[in-house]
Parts: structure tokens; sequence; C-alpha cells
């Protein structure tokens, strides 16, 4: 019976009887199944972060081609983020200096081709982020469509300078940083190298609204989903349509998700508010009432990054219907940031672990 077979892992020395010790391998993977992990949320949230990160730490390292390309992306989003900026300054009536208007000119001809065959003009655009113009646009980022974790001091004010030189090969935290939008159903696949061997299949899906009709095709034998939430975007519009706060599609969209019928019972949610970093500066200079589902914070901009998330939570879990309630965890990460992404897989692990060999009665 199931119960015998950990009594007997937990008494027989490790590697005293190999016999066993192949035994207890070759039944626990008859009687578990591969564990699949839905990675959603709306474009943006960090799902491809956590995929990311995932690899690093279960896989392997990115391959000679796939630091090539992060390499090109980390590139574009610069360009891309500083073109958004110039426009940004025009329409608020910033004007930029003579010197810096035929930079502005010559970065926004630029397309990603460019960027990926000649490289960056480095001096152009570190001119044209130094300009009074541009940094008072950037204070009304929350205004216009700009890539938050692109253009921060970790990429723009600590390494430029590395970034834009000719021999740049990104290091895996900048990878961490790109932003290239999900288009498609990507996969992950691992098996942990422990004591239970389990594999996983991790599925993450375009968050964009013309990719989510591809999740239902991926809601089939799930054994959790990973909601991802962008924490600092209560503020802002939705990439696809302009007027339509971020934070409320999310809340919606979290809403439709927890409560659908397409999940089984025993399926685990797992609530993850990401971005802690960019969520602590904003909330310092914008009130949480700008999104509208954040009506009653009672809150201002004193308020700590604890009080805030854990009204955002409550706010979630009162769209969670009673009936689905206690399948849904919550968790707080900066997905950037290794040490702490390893902590957050580390319990998320453990809940899926634990339930899956619970359910077949083996006990870790």
């Amino acid at each position: 019976r199931p119960t015998s077979i950990h009594f007997i892992m937990s008494c027989c020395p490790s590697g005293g009887n190999k016999k066993i010790d192949s035994d207890v391998a070759n039944w626990r993977h008859k009687w578990t199944k591969r564990a699949k992990l839905l990675l959603l949320g709306p474009g943006g949230s960090g799902k491809s972060t956590f995929a990311n990160q995932l690899k690093t730490i279960e896989v392997s390292d990115f391959s000679p081609d796939e630091v090539n390309t992060y390499r090109q992306i980390i590139r574009h989003n610069i360009v891309e983020s500083v073109q958004n900026l110039i426009a940004a300054a025009a329409q608020f009536g910033y004007e930029l200096t003579e010197e810096n208007k035929v930079y502005a000119t010559q970065i926004n001809l630029l397309e990603f081709q460019d960027v990926a065959v000649d490289g960056m003009p480095g001096d152009a655009i570190l001119a044209i982020w130094n300009d009074d113009a541009i940094q008072q646009a950037l204070e009304r980022r929350s205004e216009f469509q700009f890539i938050e974790s692109v253009l921060t001091r970790y990429m723009v004010e600590r390494n430029y300078v590395r970034i834009v030189s000719d021999d740049y090969v990104p290091k895996i935290k900048d990878i961490m940083f790109a932003r290239s939008k999900t288009t498609g159903i990507s996969e992950l696949k691992f098996t942990l190298k422990d004591t239970t061997s389990q594999e996983f299949l991790v599925v993450d899906v375009g968050g964009q609204r013309t990719e989510r009709r591809k999740w239902i095709h991926c809601f089939d034998s799930v054994t959790a989903v990973l909601f991802i939430v962008g924490t600092p975007e209560y503020n802002q519009d939705l990439y696809e349509q302009d007027g339509v706060n971020r934070m409320d599609e999310t809340i919606k969209l979290w809403h439709d998700i927890v409560n659908s019928q397409f999940f089984e019972d025993s399926v685990h949610f797992f609530l993850i508010f990401n971005k802690l970093d960019l969520l602590e500066e904003k909330i310092k200079k914008f009130d949480l009432k700008l999104c509208p589902s954040f009506y009653d914070w009672e809150g201002d901009l004193n308020s700590s990054t604890e009080q805030v998330l854990k009204y955002m939570e409550r706010v979630f879990r009162e769209n969670v219907e009673p009936w689905r309630a206690n399948r849904v965890e919550v968790g707080h990460a900066t997905m950037v940031n290794n040490k702490i992404f390893i902590d957050l897989w580390s319990v998320v692990k453990k809940f899926i672990l634990e339930d899956i060999f619970g359910n077949i009665g083996v006990a870790l």
C-alpha cells in the first residue's frame, strides 16, 4: 500500500538497498502524473519572466542563440521606450533642446532590424534620456504606453555603457528585464532533480486580448494556475485600448479564470503579485484610487507597500467564489530578482508536490 512505501523510504538508509530505491522510483513514476502549470495574466504582468527564471533554475542557462536574440530585444526595448518618450514629450508640450531634436529625428527612424544589424546610436539615446523634456515626460509615464521595467535606473543609469557596447553580451539579469510579447503558446518541460523526480510542464500563453482566445485550449489536465498581477499598473491603461485601466482588466480576468468551470476542483490557483520594487516607488506618487476597482482604498501616499498589498489581496479574494476559495494561495514577488524568485518557486513547488503525492497516499 502507499503508506508502506513511505515507511520503507523513511526507515532505510539512503543507498542502503538499491533494489528498494529502484522499486520506490518505479512506483512513483507509475502513480504520479506530469504536473501541468498554466501561466496566466494580462500582457506585461511578468509571465515570461517567471518562465525564464524557471528555465535557468530547473533546466539550463540560455543558449548562445537565445542570448543573441535577447541582445537585440533589450536594445530594441530601449529604443522603443525612448521613441515613446519623445512622442509623449511632444504631446505634453515639453520641448527638446535643438541638438536633441536632431537626435530625436534620428531615433524615430529606427526599426527593430536597424538595431539588430547596426547596433544602437548610444550617444543620441543618452542625450535624449538626459533632456529635461524627456525627464518631465517620464514623470507622466502612466499617461502613455511605456515599458516600465526597461528604462529604469538598472538599464540606463547603471548599465547603459555596457549595453550599447559592440561586444555586449546580456547577463541573466538583463534578460529578466527584457520585454518581449508572448504570442501563441510556449512550453517548458523539466524533471525535478530530487528524490521525487517529478515531471513538470509549464505553459506560457500570450496575455494580450487577441491571444486570450487560445487560453481555453490549455485548460485540460491542469495541476495549477499561476496568475500573475503587475502591481504597479493600477494607474495605467491597457496596451490594447486607451481608457481601460490595466488593473481593472486584471481583476476581471482573474474573476473569470479562478471561477471557471473548465478547471477541475483539484486545481490549485496561485495569485502572484509581481513587480513590488516598482510598486514601492509608485505608491509614493500616485493614489491607488486611480484604479476604479480600488475606490474604497482608505490609505494615502504615505501608506506602506505591505498595507497596499494587503488591500489588493482583499480585492482579488473578493472576486473568488466561496466554493473555490480554499484552492487559492497568494504570493508576492519581484520576478527579476533571482533570490526572491527562488523563494517563491520553492513555496509553489512544495504545495504542488504535497498535493500530488498526498493524493496517492505518500507523504514527502
